[in-house]
């Protein structure tokens, strides 16, 4: 669990040229994990989160090679996010699988994956 004031500090380091590929796996661990209250799980934290996350993901999955991290990241997306990544090419056929477990296909995933050449 992560204080939910800090998801604003984990987005910055996932957006930074100077973030060691070391670190992807930390910055990637609190940008997936549940905020954190003195009284529990904080409502207005999942929101930062969430949005923390998706500001990062592009940047993250560009970066991101190891299988478990990047099923973790794609898992996390919100519903539009896959078919905005396809389409960018952040998103390749081989993560596929995982959107599927965790997404319907939309027609702007379809779409996406067919432009790219993978």
């Amino acid at each position: 669990m992560v204080n939910a004031g800090t998801y604003w500090l984990w987005q910055q380091f996932a957006v930074s040229d100077a973030l060691p590929d070391e670190a992807l796996p930390t910055v990637v661990e609190a940008l997936c994990s549940t905020s954190l209250t003195s009284y529990g799980v904080d409502g207005r934290g999942e929101e930062r989160r969430t949005k923390a996350l998706a500001d990062a993901l592009p940047t993250l999955l560009s970066r991101v090679t190891r299988p478990g991290l990047r099923r973790r990241l794609l898992q996390q997306a919100d519903d539009k996010q896959p078919a905005e990544l396809a389409d960018q090419g952040v998103v390749v056929a081989a993560d596929l699988p995982t959107i599927l477990r965790t997404h319907r296909p939309t027609p702007g995933l379809v779409i996406g994956l067919a432009r790219h050449p993978d």
